[in-house]
């Protein structure tokens, strides 16, 4: 009978510590983290994986992963992750803060870019159909006036070359209504430019007069020299 509670008992034991969480199947895993904190990574390889940081990797990870890392009011950090046989690592990604200077320069070369950018994707392609509707209205009075002053030139060929007085005189009355048409045509052009230079400008200054504050970090990339990680960052603009 005292075998028998002996063997119960050692029984019972045995099947409390193997029931602890995290002792018969303890794992390391890979810790990554961000500042600031609660960005969101997205993991490409073998597996497709989105977690928030802070976050503990899944210890089965292997190979190499494309990872893109994405939190309001900061840069996308875009880089590689190489997972290695060996001690866990852990990995920490300072992310850059968007800035006016990266807004209005954007929106210099393109316009709306820069609100896109600042994710104003409304305003942004407020402005981008606004400087295509410009461009486009430039280009049709353009033509317009190219054909206008067309028109004046023969006009007033034939008016020079006029052999009487009285043809002189219908030809003058023909070539200065042409005239008129030419002017109006190239000020209607000119207007049409410079309300596309307005835009371009206004589009500038709204991307760097309504940016959205945020606090100043700047970009590094650190990771554990012990094996485990191995980090290769990618920088775009």
């Amino acid at each position: 009978m005292r075998i028998f509670f002996c063997i119960t008992a050692i029984v019972c034991l045995t099947g409390l510590f193997l029931a602890q969480p995290g002792v018969a199947q303890k794992t390391d895993n890979y810790i990554l983290t961000t500042n600031p904190a609660g960005a969101t990574a997205y993991f490409c390889g073998e597996y497709s994986l989105v977690v928030n940081t802070p976050a503990a990797l899944p210890s089965n990870l292997s190979g190499q992963y494309k990872v893109r890392i994405a939190r309001s009011g900061y840069e996308t950090w875009k880089g590689e992750l190489s997972f290695l046989p060996g001690s866990p690592n852990s990995v920490n990604i300072n992310l850059s803060p968007k800035t006016r200077f990266k807004a209005g320069l954007r929106s210099l070369f393109i316009p709306g870019w820069g609100q896109h950018y600042e994710g104003c994707g409304t305003r942004g392609t407020a402005f981008t159909l606004g400087i295509i509707g410009a461009g486009t209205l430039l280009y049709i009075s353009d033509r317009k006036y190219q054909d206008r002053r067309g028109d004046y030139d023969i006009a007033n060929y034939n008016y020079t070359n006029a052999t009487s007085i009285t043809q002189r005189e219908q030809l003058m009355v023909i070539r200065d209504a042409a005239q008129r048409k030419a002017y109006k045509a190239e000020t209607d052009r000119r207007r049409v430019f410079y309300a596309g230079i307005g835009i371009w400008v206004y589009n500038i200054f709204d991307s760097m007069i309504f940016f959205p504050e945020g606090s100043a970090y700047y970009p590094t990339v650190t990771a554990d020299n012990g094996g485990g990680a191995k980090l290769s960052l990618v920088v775009k603009f």
